[in-house]
């Protein structure tokens, strides 16, 4: 889906209003926003060295930014001489001709490590296309606060090393930052213009992030407040640049490690919710399927919601949703996930696109659910062998048949990013011999819009099982993906068979 263009002559002029392009209003997501700063931060070092350095300057310009499921795509065209030294460059990080002083200083270094990946096409003009996704990145996020501006400018520049690095100036800036963000770590001056660290904690009573105090004073009175207040250390100044970093890597990884320790003795006993594990025939379909979770996921879902009886028919809902885990533990996020999916009254049920945008638009209202990153796909079963599907940034699923798999594509953006997925429904009718395989992208860790990316051996299996029955198929395939991925995979997977009854 194109979100935003914008064209223009090429001067510095320009590439400063294109950046406009990636200030969405509608992406209120935390995932969201940072993926798109990260892509501005791309575009801006490629368009300004283009303008600043290129032999033959650009007289037009054109940026379009794209939401392609659960990732941004940003397409930049010029008409400037081209990069001829470019696969060297960026095969070794290299500045090559780009600006030593743009953006920062890191040209090329910069553009890879805030894209997922690039390309570069010279022949009619140049073409720059770069992406990012979405909820599969999240650096440490740090707040600094600190009155004086040359400190809190040293410790920014330090701790941006390790971490995404906010900074306040004051305890009353540091309140509204803390108000509608979360943080990893905070490191604050104890003693500041408009007060003590001390009562930014008793207002934020409920802070579950670890402290690092920095302070002059040595009465004891400082360190004395931060045990009181289970703080994670105490720094006495002047402060050691190395042992500040030192100190705020370690108190990040303590805090994450108490944190993965405690979801998995919540969670260690939760098996993946997945309908039909056994074979589960619904009005002119049958279903069957399967799934493995990671040691820390569980964010793999299938779930059975329903059915809807009307006058004109009924309609059977199925959901397979995959949550990232980004922010929260994925079983945490699935269980949300799935609570919001199952309180869609029926009654008021229409295609599986209407299920996903009302899903969207639950995830915008809820601040709870702000950081849920999920793909999801809706299939309803509405006759015999008769499926209506809809995409919310999910894979596309494959057909099966005896001479081959070919996907059914499908197209539409994740849920909650925006009030509407904008997913295209399609209808399926399942001939006689077909099959449709649904699966997560923990199967295909190769592949991103499709599931072709699958291990050769899952792949074979899922071929061979078209001549099988229903359930010895999917034991086949359950058994081929365990050999491929591990009884403990790196990624959880699920999937799900679909025939006509």
């Amino acid at each position: 889906m194109l979100i935003a263009r914008m064209e223009g002559q090429g001067t510095l002029e320009t590439v400063a209003r294109m950046r406009q392009v990636f200030n969405c209003e509608a992406f209120r997501q935390t995932e969201a926003r940072q993926a798109l700063e990260e892509l501005e931060l791309a575009f801006a070092e490629i368009a300004t060295n283009a303008v600043r350095h290129a032999s033959r300057k650009p007289t037009e310009m054109d940026v379009q930014l794209h939401l392609e499921g659960g990732r941004f795509r940003v397409e930049f065209r010029d008409d400037g001489s081209p990069f001829s030294g470019f696969e060297r460059a960026w095969t070794t990080c290299g500045i090559g001709p780009m600006d030593p002083m743009a953006e920062g200083g890191r040209g090329l270094w910069l553009v890879r490590q805030s894209t997922d990946d690039l390309a570069y096409d010279c022949r009619h003009g140049n073409l720059w296309t770069f992406t990012r996704s979405l909820g599969a990145h999240g650096r440490p996020a740090i707040l600094v606060i600190e009155d004086d501006d040359a400190t809190r400018g040293l410790y920014i520049a330090l701790l941006s090393k390790i971490a995404e690095v906010s900074a306040a100036g004051s305890l009353a800036e540091a309140r509204a930052i803390i108000a509608d963000s979360q943080f990893d770590l905070i490191v604050a001056d104890y003693n500041l213009g408009d007060g003590d660290v001390a009562t930014l904690l008793d207002t934020v009573p409920d802070l579950n992030t670890p402290v690092i105090f920095i302070t002059a004073d040595d009465s004891g009175a400082a360190r004395e407040t931060g045990l009181r207040h289970g703080i994670h250390s105490v720094m006495q100044k002047p402060v050691r640049p190395l042992e500040l970093r030192a100190r705020a890597s370690e108190a990040i990884a303590a805090h994450r490690g108490h944190t993965v320790r405690a979801v998995r003795q919540l969670t260690g006993e939760v098996e993946p919710m997945i309908a039909a594990l056994e074979p589960l025939s619904l009005t002119g379909c049958r279903v069957v399927a399967r799934g493995a979770s990671a040691s820390a996921g569980g964010g793999d879902t299938f779930l059975d919601l329903g059915r809807q009886t009307l006058a004109c028919g009924s309609r059977q809902r199925l959901v397979l949703a995959d949550c990232a885990g980004h922010g929260m533990p994925a079983r945490l996020q699935s269980a949300m996930l799935g609570g919001l999916l199952s309180g869609q009254k029926r009654e008021q049920w229409r295609g599986p696109d209407q299920c996903l945008d009302d899903l969207s638009e639950a995830m915008l209202s809820h601040p709870a659910v702000g950081k849920v990153v999920a793909t999801v796909i809706v299939i309803d079963v509405v006759g015999r062998g008769v499926l209506e599907l809809a995409s919310g940034g999910h894979p596309s699923p494959l057909l099966l048949a005896s001479d081959g798999a070919a996907p059914f594509m499908l197209e539409g953006n994740l849920p909650g990013l925006t009030p509407e997925c904008n997913a295209r429904p399609r209808v399926l009718r399942l001939k006689p011999g077909e099959r449709l395989f649904v699966a997560t992208d923990g199967l295909a860790p190769a592949s991103s819009a499709t599931l072709e990316g699958m291990p050769d051996a899952v792949a074979t299996a899922l071929l061979r099982s078209c001549a099988m029955p229903l359930d010895a198929a999917a034991n086949t395939i359950e058994a081929a993906a365990r050999l491929a991925f591990g009884s403990r995979p790196a990624d959880d997977w699920t999937f799900a068979l679909f025939e006509a009854d």
